[in-house]
């Protein structure tokens, strides 16, 4: 079992597409869902290997290269007549950095590690900077930042640099860059607890539904 796909609405399915297309992620099919327009985009990974033959003569040397999707968004574009936007204004999505006391899906995560190191940019700060000229470049529009400056967080063993982003209806993108790993994870103090809690919960059968 896999995670197919994150579905996002949008109010224009063509100035989504603009966006998500800096982040990398290419269409790969439109269609309808009921009277709304969609489409899937995915983000795919490159892999290159070369082999050589017994004799390492390099005429023999074959090159293959492998595309594999590993990210795929459905974007749905809500139909003007469903939006009712009053006039002069434009619906936007939940303003989750601010409204941090609501429930269910808050974002999803983009790393960009491997971005930064072939890229040589050094840092996420670096990186956002770019992409922002390409933005600039490519839409005469700025990137507009949730979380600003990139901070960095340590999440296991892992060091991570993090920010925030809104696409464009104000949905929420991570991005992480791993700096380094530790030797040893580092504990909250809550792991503890939590598997306690979820253990006793567990062992009993009082049948209660996820509500």
């Amino acid at each position: 079992m896999g995670i197919h796909h994150t579905a996002i609405k949008t109010r224009n399915i063509t100035l989504a597409m603009e966006f998500y297309a800096l982040l990398g992620f290419e269409p790969v099919t439109k269609f309808r869902a009921g009277p709304a327009r969609a489409a899937w985009l995915e983000l795919s990974s490159t892999t290159t290997t070369t082999k050589s033959s017994k004799n390492d003569i390099p005429s023999n040397t074959t090159t293959t290269t492998t595309t594999t999707p590993y990210c795929r968004l459905e974007l749905i574009e809500v139909p003007s007549y469903m939006l009712k936007e009053p006039p002069g204004q434009r619906r936007r999505a939940l303003d989750l950095m601010t409204q941090q006391e609501l429930l269910g899906a808050n974002h999803f995560a983009l790393d960009v590690t491997s971005q930064i190191q072939q890229r040589e940019f050094g840092n996420l700060t670096s990186w956002i900077q770019s992409l922002n000229q390409t933005s600039l470049a490519q839409s005469n529009r700025m990137l507009r930042m949730a979380l600003w400056p990139p901070q960095q967080q340590i999440i296991g063993q892992g060091v991570y640099e993090l920010a925030f982003l809104y696409d464009a209806d104000g949905a929420l993108v991570e991005l992480l860059n791993l700096q380094t790993v530790l030797e040893q994870p580092v504990t909250s103090g809550w792991e503890t607890v939590y598997l306690g809690e979820y253990s006793n919960n567990n062992n009993s059968n009082n049948g209660k539904k996820w509500q």
